[in-house]
């Protein structure tokens, strides 16, 4: 099988993402698959990350998103049809109107769509679940295969199939972990911090909404 993996993402660091999406490509190749991965274009040639990719024998393609639709359309049809690409794997929604709408225009390739994305808090739930019903009586009327990554949204496609609708949580590539070569003593003198000098290393998916701002305050009045 020959999978294109297409994804809006611009961020200057891999994060896990990436780390994600190149181990998933080397399962795949294990398996005796092909995988292509898409991009925006930032301008500037390609993303640090997109070179680790291609390092790993990906071929990676950089498209320009403030084209037209018809250039887009011809750009991925071009990518579809040169490699035989059987499945477009779709994060973050790049091209989502296109792949809804336009799927005729590029060989008819299947199309699996990827959430990432959790109810918002701040919206209104009711309506959040209206339209994600929505969505899937649209992705399975179009054939479209969606992944969730949150189980409560997962749950809310209730339009789209179960052998079409899949809860796939997220997991924790080690790809981008540094091996520690320096015992602690080491590291300390490197960063000139004494042995008497406590350390606390907070975590948090928001620095106000998970109270990261509040922790950090603590500490600094407690060293006072």
């Amino acid at each position: 099988m020959n999978v294109l993996i297409a994804a809006d993402y611009r961020a200057t660091s891999s994060a896990n993402f990436i780390a994600f999406v190149l181990e998933l490509a080397e399962r795949m190749r294990d398996a005796g698959n092909n995988t292509y991965f898409l991009f925006p274009d930032n301008g500037r040639g390609g993303y640090t990350w997109s070179k680790w990719l291609e390092e790993n024998g990906f071929p990676v393609w950089l498209m320009d998103t403030s084209s037209s639709e018809e250039e887009i359309v011809a750009f991925l049809k071009k990518i579809v049809s040169e490699n035989r690409i059987d499945l477009i794997h779709s994060h973050f929604g790049l091209c989502h109107r296109i792949l809804l709408t336009r799927r005729k225009d590029l060989d008819n390739v299947q199309v699996l769509i990827h959430d990432h994305m959790d109810f918002s808090p701040e919206c209104n739930l009711h309506k959040q679940k209206l339209r994600t019903l929505m969505w899937s009586a649209l992705y399975q009327l179009k054939g479209i295969d969606i992944v969730s990554v949150m189980e409560q949204k997962h749950k809310s496609y209730l339009l789209t199939s179960k052998k079409h609708n899949w809860y796939v949580p997220n997991g924790l590539s080690l790809r981008r972990n540094v091996p520690r070569e320096l015992s602690r003593e080491e590291r300390r003198q490197q960063l000139g911090i004494a042995e008497n000098q406590k350390l606390c290393l907070f975590l948090g998916w928001d620095m106000y909404r998970k109270g990261v701002d509040i922790a950090v305050q603590a500490v600094a009045q407690l060293h006072q």
